[in-house]
């Protein structure tokens, strides 16, 4: 599962990082363990969530 978060200029460092806590808590759902790849490249955040990673 891929998600791609967007985010403005005018957003904060501290705001990027609340919405990785979340993806903790969605990653949680898929059971453990399960890794999350995060990508970071301009204004895009992309999780790759992979099932069964050690």
């Amino acid at each position: 599962m891929e998600i791609e978060l967007f985010y403005t200029e005018e957003e904060r460092e501290e705001r990027i990082f609340q919405w990785l806590e979340r993806l903790d808590v969605i990653a949680e759902s898929y059971g453990k363990p399960t890794a999350i790849n995060v990508y970071r490249k301009s204004r895009r955040i992309t999780a790759v969530f992979k099932e069964g990673a050690a």
